[in-house]
């Protein structure tokens, strides 16, 4: 199983050294590909995209040009405007992807979420609400027929969000 903690350290360590151009760059690539993969993981680092794949078939993405999974439900709700995909992380039938983008408020965004939810045949339960001075935290989950979300929503005062979807097989 790719350990999240060290796969992360190695992304920002690899983000540090590739500060520099050329063959500084293409140096700091392979030593990170090869201080993860001595952690039987396989790692690809294409620019500021890395990819990492365990020894069970787990992916994670992380970095520039990360994009959707091919196979993200078109029922599910994503933010409205435009957003960038920050992180994939593919555990057998679990999906994990953080989304970061600018929201206005984030009774506007929750609402567009939980509508179109509601919309797709999903069943709504809340889940834990925080709101301080440094932002607001929206956690509730959905539930289908055939899928199990978690949505994890954050918005500072200064309008950055970020939206955590966790997607898994229903149960049963």
């Amino acid at each position: 199983m790719i350990r999240p903690v060290r796969a992360l350290g190695a992304v920002l360590l690899v983000a540090a050294l590739a500060t520099g151009c050329g063959a500084e760059e293409k140096a700091a690539e392979e030593a990170a590909e090869a201080m993860l993969s001595k952690e039987g993981s396989k790692v690809d680092i294409d620019g500021e995209k890395v990819t990492v794949e365990d020894g069970e078939g787990n992916v994670m993405n992380y970095g520039e040009g990360v994009e959707l999974p091919d196979d993200f439900p078109e029922e599910v709700p994503l933010p409205q405007g435009d957003y960038k995909v920050n992180s994939v992380y593919e555990e057998g039938e679990r999906t994990t992807m953080m989304l970061a983008f600018e929201a206005p408020d984030m009774e506007s965004l929750e609402e567009h979420l939980r509508s179109g939810l509601t919309e797709a045949g999903y069943t709504i339960e809340d889940g834990m609400r925080i709101d301080q001075e440094s932002g607001k935290q929206v956690h509730f989950t959905a539930t289908s027929a055939v899928r199990e979300l978690s949505i994890v929503l954050m918005v500072t005062p200064e309008e950055e969000a970020t939206a955590v979807y966790t997607l898994a097989k229903a149960e049963g």
